[in-house]
């Protein structure tokens, strides 16, 4: 998979798909988040999950994830102005020196104004080499690129981290909003993440929605946006 992944880019196997974001309050379509999907000619379509930690521990991420930036804001230039994109960023994309750099190419090749572009990051970025991965955010950040906290609730210290850096979203993760509607802890926990980004003018996104009782349940609690089969699957 390492051989074949150094020659994906350049025979054009790689592709982005693009999943919505929906509004709660007027579902308007707010942004869409890039997927990435590899497909392989002769071992077929190998999943995100299997190929980004090779990318990593072979040093091809910084490449694969410039080529996702690339395309993703190239593809994003050519829709509304009221639509943005949102594309994610691995651990260790995010704690090398070149994020930066390859986020300001993005821009400027696509003609992207940075408003619309926002970045996903998880809380293992700050893990290991916090204040290195800091120094790039912020400089993203004064760009006037979004920046979303991925998989909030989930880790060991995420409050700590919304403490530390000023994100502009909170995604709230698929295992919290699957449980939603059949356990109070469950409920009460996303009541809590949602009153939280309220108090400190934090957007959320509530992922893998998939049915109607779900929808009503986070439209209760406030939260802000929507991603999940029940609105579309990736394009």
């Amino acid at each position: 998979i390492e051989q074949a992944l150094r020659h994906a880019i350049a025979r054009s196997e790689l592709a982005l798909h693009y999943q919505a974001q929906v509004g709660l309050a007027d579902w308007r379509i707010v942004r869409f988040e890039a997927l990435l999907r590899w497909r392989h000619p002769q071992l077929g379509t190998i999943a995100p999950s299997e190929f980004v930690p090779i990318a990593e521990e072979s040093g091809l991420i910084d490449r694969l994830g410039e080529w996702v930036l690339r395309e993703a804001c190239a593809e994003a230039a050519r829709w509304p102005d009221s639509v943005h994109i949102a594309v994610n960023v691995s651990p260790k994309q995010a704690m090398s020196g070149s994020i930066a750099n390859s986020v300001e190419t993005a821009l400027a090749e696509s003609g992207l104004p940075p408003e619309r572009l926002e970045l996903e990051i998880t809380e293992t970025v700050f893990v290991s080499e916090g204040a290195t991965a800091i120094a790039a955010l912020r400089r993203i950040k004064a760009l006037g690129v979004r920046i979303a906290l991925d998989d909030f609730g989930t880790g060991y210290s995420s409050l700590a981290y919304v403490r530390r850096f000023p994100f502009d979203t909170l995604k709230i993760d698929r295992a919290f909003v699957r449980e939603l509607c059949t356990r109070e802890d469950t409920r009460a926990i996303v009541n809590t993440i949602v009153a939280l980004a309220r108090a400190l003018a934090i957007e959320t996104v509530a992922e893998g929605v998939e049915d109607q009782s779900q929808v009503h349940a986070l439209r209760e609690q406030g939260c802000d946006m929507i991603q999940g089969y029940f609105t579309a699957r990736p394009l």
